[in-house]
């Protein structure tokens, strides 16, 4: 059952809102207790002024945001889950209420008061409320590619504590560790998929578009012309669409005598010549279309249009007919 308390900016929130509540305990963490705090007093950003909501892969998500402040301006602060969480003044989780009730006008919050168990880090805290705080409605649950990111972390921080990778029992424990709604073949391939680009970078040079640049502007003949391709796939093989159509598209708009220079991501060297052998035959079918596009110039004259826009589908409400393409 969900409960809320009505606030009106201005007014401080009653601690015994939360009365129902038991302090929460995690592996890493213990609540001290509850307090209220003034907005303007809690940090939420790094000391490069950026938004430390790392647990996001992409960030505070704007749009769920703005539909919790909407539920909040309406319904008031839900008291029947867990508040915000603070350590030593920075907020660990709870963003997005913490933003809709600046946007709102509140001045105070209330927030779980943290403290670190012995024996772990406060990144492993982080980690942990992070992902896992939010696992109920009406919040946004931790998504995988939230869990891919910080458990990336924990490879890497593992890593350079014992000088190997941790096995694969160690990540599924780590992911289990933390309240989450994946199915177990969801945790298993989350854990593989991290595992393995780690285990590339053993043997693989670890190379993005950025990389790839720098490295054509000292060894290519045409650096301005020549386009970074990630011929890597997550599955099945081949180059992946969207950066080789967007290279396509380019280099039709463009003109010139554009080239790709291709890399992988998350592959290992046994596989790098299998998806450089894929990235070849797409280029190849591309070439082979373009020439057969050109045939067809060559016999229709003006006539012909490489690509022709067939109107756009019918979306103003009362102007437009729901059944015809509009021209």
């Amino acid at each position: 059952m969900l409960i809320y308390k009505k606030i009106i900016p201005g007014q401080s929130p009653d601690l015994s809102w939360y009365d129902e509540l038991e302090l929460p305990e995690g592996r890493t963490y213990r609540v001290k207790g509850r307090v209220v705090r003034s907005l303007d007093s809690v940090n939420t950003t790094n000391t490069t002024g950026q938004e430390s909501n790392i647990a996001r892969s992409v960030g505070t998500d704007n749009v769920n945001q703005e539909l919790i402040k909407n539920n909040m301006a309406v319904n008031g602060l839900l008291v029947s889950v867990q508040p915000g969480y603070l350590f030593n003044d920075d907020l660990f989780d709870g963003f997005t209420r913490f933003g809709s009730m600046i946007d709102l006008g509140w001045l105070e919050g209330i927030f779980n008061d943290l403290e670190l168990k012995e024996g772990f880090t406060e990144q492993d805290m982080r980690d942990e409320i992070g992902l896992g705080a939010n696992n109920h409605p009406p919040s946004k649950s931790a998504t995988v590619n939230d869990f891919k990111k910080r458990l990336n972390g924990y490879i890497s921080s593992y890593k350079s504590h014992n000088n190997v990778l941790p096995t694969t029992g160690n990540c599924i424990d780590w992911v289990n560790n933390i309240p989450h709604s994946f199915v177990q073949k969801q945790v298993i391939d989350m854990v593989d998929v991290c595992l393995k680009s780690h285990r590339c970078t053993a043997s693989v040079v670890a190379f993005d578009s950025a990389k790839t640049n720098s490295f054509a502007a000292k060894h290519c003949d045409d650096p301005l012309n020549t386009i970074p391709l990630n011929v890597s796939a997550a599955k099945g093989g081949g180059v992946k669409g969207t950066y080789f159509d967007r290279a396509l598209i380019k280099s039709l708009y463009v003109g010139g005598d554009l080239s790709f220079l291709g890399y992988t991501q998350g592959i290992e060297a046994e596989e790098v010549g299998y998806f450089r052998g894929k990235a070849q035959e797409k280029i190849d079918a591309a070439n082979k279309a373009f020439e057969e596009a050109f045939q067809k110039r060559l016999k229709q004259g003006e006539n012909f249009k490489m690509f022709s826009l067939e109107g756009f589908v019918p979306q103003i409400i009362g102007e437009e007919d729901p059944k015809q393409i509009i021209k």
